[in-house]
């Protein structure tokens, strides 16, 4: 909507809120959305798997919530905890899956137990995401587990580094895939949209 050329000229005052899900907000997304539409902007966190019960952003979340982070859980019977590779929990700062809980979570994939198994533990939803809790109790979207990718001995989160490149003011869209490398393993490999295709961004 913010890409209609003629955005500036309808009347917007309608809208109360804006509410993100399916997947978290570039930062520079919630910073052009605000302003233009007037009005506070939440990102919400959750799956089909937990019924559709998660995490948001306060509508009033100052910039490090509201841009960097997919808020607390929703209510106090949803539970989320980022945990390692071993399945215990990690306390904030430090990176790992993410799972969460909620009285809506699903029973099973139908007639199929392998991967009903792989996703749910105990009454917890296995999400697939990588993240970290910050110091506010904000928990922060790094990546995907399958796409992380290993630079060097450096576990990369192509996420975090989308999310900064478009921040830049001529890049409209990034994504960022590894590739093999003699040397380091994995390298990333930056595809980039610019908002202008006759005046890209330079490589610097």
């Amino acid at each position: 909507m913010l890409r209609v050329p003629d955005f500036e000229r309808y009347d917007l005052a309608c809208v109360a809120s804006l509410v993100m899900g399916g997947a978290a907000s570039s930062p520079a997304l919630v910073r052009e959305a605000r302003p233009r539409f007037g009005a506070p902007y939440s990102i919400r966190y959750a799956s089909t798997e937990c019924g559709a019960c998660g995490l948001g952003t306060a509508f009033d979340a100052d910039d490090e919530e509201g841009m960097h982070t997919v808020g607390k859980p929703r209510s106090p019977s949803i539970r989320a905890e980022v945990r390692d590779s071993d399945g215990a929990a990690l306390p904030p700062g430090e990176d790992g899956e993410i799972w969460l809980s909620s009285p809506a979570i699903m029973h099973e994939y139908w007639r199929n137990p392998d991967a009903t198994a792989q996703t749910l533990r105990d009454g917890w939803v296995r999400m697939g995401d990588l993240g970290r809790f910050d110091q506010r109790g904000n928990l922060r979207i790094t990546g995907r587990t399958k796409e992380m990718y290993i630079r060097g001995g450096y576990n990369v989160f192509p996420a975090e580094l989308e999310a900064l490149l478009c921040d830049h003011p001529l890049v409209a869209d990034a994504v960022v895939v590894p590739r093999p490398d003699a040397v380091m393993g994995e390298i990333g490999v930056a595809i980039i949209v610019p908002h202008d295709a006759s005046s890209p961004p330079s490589l610097a």
